[in-house]
């Protein structure tokens, strides 16, 4: 079954670039992986100076967690695995960019699964 997102396929170009640039190798047998995903606040959260009272702390708008899970794991086939079939476990989370962390993107941890 395939139903990527045509408006993914830039963004998954650079996962997994940046993948192979980390020298990344096909695992084998079941994986975890650990997924990170920081998004731009929007301009109406802050007011004046700061961030306002009221700005909500998760981002739980869209993009969804789902669709941005499965952009990374067709991004790194090929190149953390053979066949995403191999994840066993997957923890994910979608979080704001805030002034002194990352940039937005997302951070990737792939292991053997215990």
């Amino acid at each position: 079954m395939t139903a990527t997102n045509p408006r993914t396929k830039p963004w998954e170009a650079v996962v997994a670039a940046a993948a192979l640039e980390a020298g990344a190798e096909p695992l084998d047998g079941p994986i975890a992986v650990g997924l990170v995903f920081r998004l731009p606040r929007p301009a109406g959260h802050f007011g004046r100076r700061w961030l306002r009272p009221a700005a909500p702390a998760w981002p739980a708008s869209r993009p969804d967690l789902d669709k941005l899970i499965r952009a990374v794991l067709d991004a790194l086939t090929g190149i953390c695995w053979r066949d995403d079939s191999r994840v066993v476990e997957i923890r994910a989370t979608k979080r704001y960019a805030e002034g002194g962390d990352k940039p937005c993107g997302v951070t990737v941890t792939v292991r053997t699964a215990p």
